[in-house]
């Protein structure tokens, strides 16, 4: 049986409209940062903001790309 999830993205936003409002400082160093991933990543990223926020999530993306050797996020 396969698990469903959601399509590939091209651009994950991490931060949007809300953030933005919420933590206005954010898009200073963030700015429209946006990260292609697959579905899986992108239901992981979604229940990672839930859980950890939104700074957490986007560490913790970074961590399981360092462990599978593919590097940090580029801006």
């Amino acid at each position: 049986m396969t698990q469903k999830t959601w399509p590939d993205t091209k651009g994950h936003h991490w931060f949007d409209k809300s953030a933005l409002n919420e933590m206005p400082f954010v898009e200073i160093a963030y700015g429209n940062l946006t990260t292609p991933m697959s579905g899986s990543q992108h239901v992981t990223a979604h229940r990672d903001t839930r859980l950890f926020g939104r700074i957490g999530a986007v560490a913790r993306y970074d961590v399981s790309k360092v462990i599978d050797g593919k590097g940090f996020i580029m801006f």
